[in-house]
């Protein structure tokens, strides 16, 4: 999962990353680690917060299309975004 900066907003400093959760609600608890390095992963020149989370506690099931993220930052504002998921194999 990668959470993305903007030149106002440092996602990797920004980002209170033990309150995130990722899967099919977005309330699945199910964090592995963040990586301690930055990368920019849509060419934008901002160097962004790249996650990862353990798929057996996401939730997902054959033919959802969407996950959920939720989190904070580190000043308590809440967050939360979505995006397209497929899920393989799928039985």
């Amino acid at each position: 999962m990668a959470i993305l900066s903007t030149p106002d907003f440092n996602a990797s400093k920004m980002i209170d990353q033990a309150s995130l959760t990722f899967g099919y609600t977005g309330d699945e608890n199910g964090l592995s680690f963040c990586s301690p390095l930055s990368l920019d992963v849509n060419a934008d020149k901002s160097l962004d917060l790249i996650c990862f989370f353990y798929t057996g506690k996401a939730g997902f099931h054959c033919g959802d299309t969407e996950g959920f993220l939720k989190g904070e930052i580190k000043d308590g504002t809440l967050i939360e975004g979505k995006d397209s998921v497929k899920i393989v194999p799928c039985r």
